[in-house]
């Protein structure tokens, strides 16, 4: 259903009955205006002139942020108005010429539709692009602090905190591929639980050492070398060759819920954890 927003009185502004279909709201001020903006999601606002000239300073810094992205702002006037308005307001979307009858008025909810449409995509499309700068800039800053640093229990640390912040992940674990005397097999290769970071809960960590395999998932994610993402630890996928150790969660208490698992790789593209 269509929203038509009235910054001012109705009568004044459309001439005989709203269009079905369409939700009128008379609004008196431009605060009361944005409120409404904000709660519909969309709309075609129909403007008194005196209302703009009222609020003209405050309306400007609303266009100029944006704020109408979600909204077409049109303005209401007779004929011998509506140049000189469109050259006073230039931020307004149209300027409609009295009388506004009521099939005038579906035309332009229809336009104004696929107008507000076209917006949101742009305004997603802007806000993806802004995120992907900020990610390129902070894995950026990330490279340049592991390349600063030589202490290695540190790089972990850092590498597993980085990863987090990332992800946004409340918790992250780091284990090392450790391999075994004979290189050319791997039945004596063990995975080392090298690190772990909590946001949530503080408990006791211990490194410990287990067999390499595909029955845990880093196990699973060392050997492959293929990434793992899981919704719910505790309700793996259907044929999962894997399990998901619940001992830390029955210990401290705490609920390992979604993972992602991604394999760690020197410069020679080998996976060490």
């Amino acid at each position: 259903m269509a929203h038509l927003l009235v910054w001012g009185k109705t009568r004044e502004l459309i001439a005989g009955e709203i269009p079905a279909g369409i939700t009128t709201e008379e609004v008196d001020s431009l605060a009361a205006l944005q409120s409404a903006v904000e709660a519909k999601g969309s709309a075609l606002v129909l403007a008194d002139p005196a209302r703009l000239d009222a609020e003209r300073m405050l309306l400007e810094s609303w266009t100029r942020s944006g704020g109408n992205r979600r909204a077409l702002l049109i303005c209401v006037a007779e004929t011998s108005e509506a140049d000189e308005l469109i050259r006073r307001f230039p931020f307004l979307d149209d300027v409609l010429t009295k009388p506004l009858t009521a099939a005038r008025l579906r035309l332009r909810i229809d336009r104004a539709l696929d107008t507000i449409n076209s917006r949101r995509v742009i305004e997603q499309l802007d806000d993806a692009l802004m995120r992907k700068s900020q990610e390129l800039h902070e894995l950026n800053n990330i490279g340049v602090a592991l390349s600063a640093q030589r202490d290695i229990d540190k790089l972990l640390e850092l590498i597993l905190l980085k990863c987090r912040e990332i992800t946004a992940a409340d918790a992250g674990s780091l284990y090392l591929v450790e391999r075994g005397k004979d290189h050319e097999t791997s039945p004596d290769d063990q995975l080392v639980f090298e690190l772990t970071q909590n946001s949530s809960v503080v408990y006791p960590f211990q490194k410990s050492k287990m067999p390499l395999s595909e029955a845990s998932i880093s196990g699973y994610v060392a050997l492959t070398g293929q990434i793992v993402n899981v919704a719910d630890a505790y309700h793996l996928p259907a044929g999962s060759p894997f399990k998901v150790s619940r001992a830390f969660d029955e210990k401290s208490g705490y609920r390992t819920k979604s993972m992602l698992v991604v394999p760690m790789r020197d410069h020679q593209n080998s996976v060490i954890g």
